[in-house]
């Protein structure tokens, strides 16, 4: 097992090379920039680290080996989408983004704020304010087989389309469109107004999202927090893997689409979660230098003690940088 829960010496160590600073005084001024960088140079398991800033929107079309994952590494990171929406588009089975803790765009910005197409491979946009104008789209999802929603604010609408196969897991939205064949499975998921056309379709399990939260980035030998969220007085139990995946459906009694590579998958801990149904797991990355700039991919499941199924979490990732 890779993480521990017992105390161990602190390592210290400068950045891995694979973790690319965007900031106003960094060496990528915009995560424009960086992702060049990294797709030009075939930099494996890119990670963006964004500093807090207003930044020009930016387009993913290809990505380095082993995925690319653009983090906010503190509230304040905003996508300005006055010239265009943020887009991730024509990725194959294998290639992954993750989109994770920015403002984009806004209720004035005269377009669409973010825009998955024709992506085989899964995209996960996480604890996002994605916003537009009132004659634009907030979110869109086309054509895509794992595209993934969660723990995200959305207005002026979210639209699934094309035969996408999405998951929309927490959050909430003023305006749901699905439509063209597609289908999507959510879960605590907030809606003002729904709409499905006939050759689509909805999956939605009532009551509450199962939440994972872990800090996005760590320093090995240094204690981490992993709060969770599921049903009260429960089994949750936590899995790590090697990398994101996309199951959309895993069995009759699991509840939301599996998120992480079942090839590479292990237990990480069980515990339980009390009256209220939180827990919390202090977690040590032990101080090993090759876990430095590694990705753990991780999702959480929750025994649904009202009829017996597991409902699984958001994904969640950590990285340690020091």
């Amino acid at each position: 097992m890779f993480l521990g829960t017992t105390t161990v010496a602190p390592y210290f160590a400068p950045p891995p090379s694979n973790v690319l600073d965007v900031g106003p005084a960094a060496v990528y001024t915009t995560p424009q920039a960086a992702i060049d960088f990294a797709v030009l140079g075939d930099l494996p398991g890119t990670i963006l680290r964004v500093q807090p800033g207003v930044y020009p929107r930016f387009v993913v079309s290809a990505v380095p080996p082993g995925g690319l994952r653009i983090y906010a590494d503190l509230p304040g990171a905003v996508i300005d989408t006055t010239t265009g929406p943020v887009m991730v588009q024509n990725l194959g089975l294998t290639e992954t983004v993750q989109i994770s803790g920015f403002d984009i765009g806004g209720i004035a910005s005269p377009n669409d704020g973010l825009i998955v197409q024709n992506c085989a491979g899964p995209v996960y946009v996480d604890d996002c304010l994605i916003a537009a104008d009132a004659g634009h789209e907030g979110v869109r999802f086309t054509s895509s087989a794992g595209a993934v929603l969660q723990r995200s604010n959305v207005v002026s609408g979210f639209t699934v389309a094309g035969g996408s196969n999405a998951a929309a897991n927490g959050g909430s939205v003023d305006a749901l469109v699905v439509q063209g064949g597609s289908t999507l499975r959510s879960c605590g998921f907030a809606t003002a107004s729904s709409s499905v056309d006939m050759s689509s379709t909805r999956i939605d399990y009532a009551g509450s999202a199962v939440e994972l939260d872990v800090p996005l980035f760590t320093s090995i030998g240094t204690p981490g927090v992993f709060d969770m969220h599921g049903f009260n007085n429960a089994a949750f139990t936590v899995f790590a893997s090697f990398g994101p995946a996309y199951l959309a459906d895993a069995g009759p009694i699991i509840e939301m689409p599996v998120l992480v590579d079942l090839l590479s998958l292990f237990l990480l801990f069980e515990t339980s979660t009390n009256g209220v149904g939180d827990a919390s797991v202090t977690i040590i990355m032990p101080s090993i230098p090759a876990f430095l700039g590694f990705p753990l991919a991780l999702q959480g499941v929750s025994l649904n003690t009202v009829d017996g199924h597991y409902r699984l979490s958001n994904f969640a990732t950590i990285v340690a940088v020091t």
